[in-house]
């Protein structure tokens, strides 16, 4: 019927509605409908699966991870472990990961500025998809 001209359609909210094409309606809603604002705030998900989100907290994971290295080589250089592996070697490696995790953390503020000073929109990402289950 919306082929022929009989009825149109508009979107509302998450539906559709329809409405019979008649000249003399001033309002393709009739008044007994509310209607009610689409609420534009982003859902959760949909923060999470930013590209700055999701380097950010991979820069987290990385420094959490690099900061227990460093622990590790610290309690073997004070002799509460021993490991086949030199303590200033496990110490430069969790250094090293931690200088990693702020080049991430340092990124992730960048994309973040970029985007919201241009009004960009950087594709979505699922950096984490792997880990997820299905």
């Amino acid at each position: 019927m919306e082929e022929l001209g009989v009825l149109k359609s508009g979107k509302l909210n998450n539906g559709s509605y329809w409405w019979i094409d008649w000249e003399e309606s001033e309002h393709p809603i009739p008044p007994d409908v509310e209607v009610y604002e689409v609420d534009d705030e982003e859902t959760i998900s949909e923060f999470f699966n930013q590209v700055p989100i999701q380097i950010g907290a991979l820069g987290l994971l990385t420094s959490v991870m690099g900061g227990a290295v460093v622990w590790l080589g610290v309690f073997q250089n004070a002799g509460g472990s021993s490991l086949p592996i030199p303590a200033s070697e496990i110490i430069n490696i969790g250094l090293i990961t931690q200088a990693f995790a702020y080049i991430l953390l340092l990124t992730a503020i960048t994309l973040w500025v970029l985007e919201k000073a241009l009004g960009a929109q950087l594709h979505e990402a699922d950096l984490f998809g792997p880990l997820k289950r299905e």
